[in-house]
């Protein structure tokens, strides 16, 4: 389910952290892109663990309150790793996105979207849970505002053809052909970020784009019982 518990949310940013210092010493005059998807044939990702139900079914014991703090700063920062890449993000959504795992999606720059079945869905009100104000700006700068509002206060579950109608996505295709779309897609966008001059001018203009999300993300302090979901 790729739920964003403690191991994964570490495993997250060191694969993150790799990246940034291959970019940085060896990816050279190279045009270069990210692409992301999941192995998983149900799930993109189904969000924070937050009853501790999965944790258990996979047999990690009862995080320490030190391991817990952990996770509450690692997790929202986590979500916006693609954010911070000079290059562009490709998110590739083979199934449910809920969550954090729809975080995690919008966070990239394009995405692209099975197109018969899985849904993006922030579910929040649905389960009576709050949402950040960080985690409202990340909706936000991803849609339009009726769909904003329908997102984070409906719970809308977005299937491939809604979200490219609201330009959530760039594309839907078929399962079968969503990697080889995707990685297409991720190839035709990699010009922009050929070398390291190139990949200073994108990441200028991507702060410039949605820099203020980074921003709220990185500087927001959660309150005692505030957890994105």
């Amino acid at each position: 389910e790729n739920r964003w518990i403690l191991p994964f949310n570490q495993a997250i940013m060191k694969a993150f952290d790799a990246l940034e210092d291959h970019l940085e010493h060896n990816a050279g005059d190279l045009p270069a892109a990210l692409l992301t998807i999941s192995q998983s044939p149900k799930f993109f990702s189904n969000g924070i663990d937050p009853t501790g139900s999965y944790s258990k079914q996979l047999g990690l014991e009862k995080p320490s309150e030190i391991d817990s703090l952990e996770n509450t700063i690692l997790g929202m920062p986590s979500f916006i790793r693609p954010m911070q890449l000079p290059i562009p993000t490709i998110a590739a959504i083979n199934g449910h996105a809920f969550g954090a795992g729809m975080m995690f999606a919008v966070a990239h720059d394009y995405r692209l979207q099975r197109e018969d079945r899985g849904y993006m869905c922030a579910i929040e009100v649905e389960i009576g849970v709050g949402i950040p104000p960080p985690e409202m700006e990340l909706f936000a700068h991803a849609v339009s505002k009726p769909a904003f509002y329908q997102t984070v206060m409906a719970a809308k579950r977005w299937g491939a053809a809604d979200a490219l109608q609201e330009g959530l996505i760039v594309s839907a295709c078929p399962m079968e052909q969503l990697y080889q779309e995707s990685l297409q897609y991720a190839e035709s966008q990699a010009k922009f970020a050929a070398g390291p001059a190139l990949r200073r001018n994108f990441m200028a203009i991507k702060h410039k784009a949605k820099g203020h999300v980074e921003r709220m993300v990185m500087e927001y302090t959660f309150p005692d019982g505030e957890l994105p979901a």
